[in-house]
């Protein structure tokens, strides 16, 4: 009698497959993925919105008083959910023509006291070291070597400093508290 020896490999546990919009969007002190700090406004939303939708808010371009505490004639903030883009004709980064410099993703109460997440939309997204909405301040801590860590204010949580161009805020000092906000570029819109 013949032996059928079968050559099909074992089946293995299958890896968990990385959703291609948190792999693209990486977060970092050059902006998110592809869309670098200085770039135009308008490739910056199309390129987001290929990959999370159009966007839930829009202010237009506005004086940057109306809505801000930013630098230059114009401001723009486009939103997806509490992912907010700031566009400007001035920063720290570019001058004299509208352009792409400041995201901040995650929302939160504060009381003064403690901070809550009240909105991670879209969820999931990443800095390229692997922090996100979540991620406890230990982990924080352990990826970004040297970062600095400031307690709470009556107006602000704690919140952590990585450089000049990359910043967060945490509910709380303790090693397990979670991050609520990741901040990149200048966060002249929405002042802390």
């Amino acid at each position: 009698a013949a032996v059928i020896v079968s050559t099909t490999p074992t089946p293995t546990p299958a890896m968990p497959a990385i959703d291609p919009i948190v792999e693209a969007l990486r977060l970092s002190d050059d902006g998110i993925g592809a869309a670098v700090f200085t770039g135009a406004p308008e490739g910056v939303i199309t390129y987001l919105s290929s990959f999370v939708g159009r966007p839930t808010g829009d202010t237009g371009w506005v004086d940057p008083f109306e809505i801000s505490a930013c630098s230059g004639s114009e401001l723009r903030i486009v939103s997806w959910g509490s992912l907010q883009l700031t566009f400007g004709d001035v920063s720290k980064v570019l001058q004299g023509r509208r352009h792409f410099f400041s995201f901040t993703y995650g929302q939160y109460s504060y009381d003064g006291m403690a901070a809550a997440q009240i909105d991670a939309t879209p969820g999931g997204l990443l800095t390229v070291e692997g922090v996100g909405l979540g991620t406890p301040l230990t982990e924080v801590e352990s990826r970004y070597p040297g970062l600095t860590i400031n307690p709470a204010d009556d107006f602000v949580p704690p919140n952590f400093v990585v450089n000049d161009n990359f910043r967060g805020f945490v509910a709380g000092l303790a090693d397990d508290s979670p991050v609520v906000q990741l901040i990149g570029g200048p966060n002249c819109a929405y002042p802390t």
